[in-house]
């Protein structure tokens, strides 16, 4: 069966689209997997300075609807590991941040009435207005008369010993905000590993005893074969854990 040149034509042409359309999804994706895509076509704000997010705290963050001390952390984490953010939308890289809440950090940030970051204003002194020139004849000054004597008993003074004991029953009864902080797992103890990363003790035995046993942790993922250890733990605990 011969076809016509009209047909031949008409093929070729059909065939050279398909394959530009290829091309031009690969080109597209940069060859990246499909979860990353996503984000990282995420509408970028316009005129939004990123420095705000660079700047802000994670007392700033905790400020935000929906965001707690954990999700607070992971950005200023995520942050510090990629030396600062140099797009706002890649707020949506981190860890537990969907897109409502990048929204609401948008919306708390740069579309909130007053400033989310405090800046310092400069002072502005009022020059006080001369008082007017005094009329009145001045008064004669009464004769001074001696003040009896103080018969008032001195005040006690506390003794430095009573103070410094005062001090330190306030400072117990006051309670102390503990943070997670980064900690080396293939060489601290368990009680260090417990204390850094606010987890329970067991759980850091457990840590230890599959680092004497695979004779130290290579990749920080391997901690998740310790039974005690979830995704979700892993997820919030892997910012902090360091090997060397």
């Amino acid at each position: 069966m011969k076809l016509k040149l009209s047909e031949v034509l008409f093929i070729v042409i059909c065939i050279a689209a398909a394959a530009v359309s290829v091309a031009a999804v690969y080109i597209m994706r940069d060859g990246r997997p499909e979860s990353d895509f996503s984000v990282s076509f995420a509408e970028e704000p316009e005129g939004y300075d990123v420095s705000v997010i660079n700047a802000a705290s994670i007392e700033d963050f905790m400020s935000v609807k929906g965001i707690g001390e954990v999700k607070a952390s992971n950005i200023v984490s995520y942050r510090t590991a990629l030396g600062g953010f140099t797009r706002v939308s890649q707020l949506l890289d981190v860890n537990g941040i969907s897109e409502q809440l990048y929204n609401n950090i948008i919306d708390h940030f740069y579309n909130s009435p007053a400033p989310a970051v405090t800046t310092a204003t400069a002072e502005i002194t009022v020059p006080a207005t001369s008082a007017p020139p005094e009329t009145t004849p001045p008064e004669t000054e009464p004769p001074k008369t001696e003040a009896p004597p103080d018969k008032t008993e001195p005040k006690k003074t506390e003794s430095p010993k009573t103070s410094i004991e005062t001090k330190a029953q306030t400072a117990e009864t006051e309670p102390v905000e503990r943070v997670r902080r980064s900690v080396n797992i293939n060489e601290a103890s368990a009680e260090e590993i417990a204390d850094a990363l606010l987890i329970d003790i067991e759980i850091a035995r457990e840590i230890t005893d599959l680092r004497d046993k695979i004779h130290y942790y290579s990749t920080v993922q391997e901690i998740t074969l310790c039974d005690s250890i979830s995704a979700d733990m892993y997820s919030e605990l892997k910012y902090y854990i360091l090997l060397e």
